[in-house]
């Protein structure tokens, strides 16, 4: 089967020696997005609207990214629903209307990376250490509790329960009140243990046992006795689970649980999906207004025949259904 590779790794050599001045791309791939390196661009074509203001902002501000310019960019629809959704975020690109942002508020397990790193390098205080880290946004709530809480879990004191991949990560001296690093983790993270500390093991034949992979935390959490499921090449029956091993047997069933995977995130967020919403609100009490093209290019940013077909599209609809708005009124649109 051909492959894109080649052509990414071209266009990408390009970019580096500013050959290529103008850059299109479509809505689903997020290369813009990402932090590496492009040249400098005159311009960047959108194909089909990206789900959120902030997504089209980043993508758009890779063109003209030097001092003092400008970045520029095209967004083409590709079917009628995706031209109101362009109409939105263009203008609200223009007018700097992006969804708000709200950090997190004391993430512990990355404070736990954090904590690891600062003491594989010198010795803290623990008063001090937990002064230092509130000066951090996200952590200016932080309990002491909490602080000593995680502080036992790196020391190796996991609520009573026993579980030998989660390892001392720091040492703490009780008498001069201070925590350090263990040399052997200094390097290594923790977060990747934990997630991955739920093993397989295969008790075939009965008196052996021995690890056979991992598997992700929800999927044993919504696993039961006897459950068949797939992992490779070969299916297994779950005979036991315990707090961080799942036993198996091989099994001939053909009959497998369905596959498990994570939802995907929403195609759009409130607050691009509330813009859309009050625009064909808008709309819709514009439909009979005949400089409605007049607006759609001077608010909108629409261009040549594009105002004239979102206008014939939303006056095609003989009798469409009443949708209820945010504000309360109706109006109506087409999926």
């Amino acid at each position: 089967m051909p492959t894109t590779a080649p052509f990414r790794g071209r266009s990408g050599l390009r970019w580096k020696k500013a050959e290529a001045r103008r850059f299109a791309r479509h809505s689903g791939h997020q290369l813009l997005e990402l932090g590496i390196d492009i040249g400098v661009l005159d311009e960047v074509v959108l194909v089909q609207s990206p789900p959120a203001l902030s997504s089209a902002v980043q993508r758009i501000g890779r063109a003209g990214h030097q001092v003092g310019q400008i970045s520029r960019g095209t967004i083409y629809p590709t079917d009628p629903q995706d031209f109101g959704e362009a109409a939105v975020l263009a203008a609200g690109v223009a007018h700097h209307d992006i969804e708000s942002t709200m950090p997190v508020l004391c993430p512990l397990d990355v404070l736990a990376q954090v904590i690891v790193s600062m003491v594989g390098v010198e010795a803290w205080d623990l008063d001090r250490l937990f002064d230092q880290v509130r000066t951090s946004t996200p952590y200016r709530l932080l309990a002491r509790k909490q602080f000593d809480l995680l502080i036992r879990m790196l020391e190796g004191r996991y609520a009573n329960t026993r579980i030998h991949e989660l390892k001392p990560a720091v040492s703490v001296d009780r008498l001069d009140n201070t925590v350090t690093g263990k040399k052997e983790r200094s390097r290594r993270s923790t977060f990747q243990e934990v997630q991955s500390r739920i093993g397989v093991l295969s008790s075939s034949p009965p008196s052996v046992e021995r690890r056979i992979g991992d598997l992700d935390e929800e999927f044993v959490w919504e696993a039961s006795m006897g459950q068949v499921f797939t992992l490779g090449t070969q299916n297994w029956r779950i005979e036991r689970i315990t707090h961080n091993d799942v036993f198996v047997l091989p099994s001939g069933s053909t009959a497998t649980a369905p596959p498990f995977w994570k939802a995907e995130e929403n195609l759009r967020d409130f607050h691009f999906s509330e813009r859309i919403a009050l625009f064909m609100e808008d709309l819709n009490e514009r439909l009979n207004d005949p400089h409605i093209e007049e607006f759609l290019t001077g608010h909108y940013f629409m261009d040549g025949r594009r105002p004239q077909g979102l206008s014939l599209f939303s006056k095609t609809r003989a009798q469409p259904p009443d949708v209820l708005s945010p504000t309360g009124t109706t109006f109506w649109w087409s999926m």
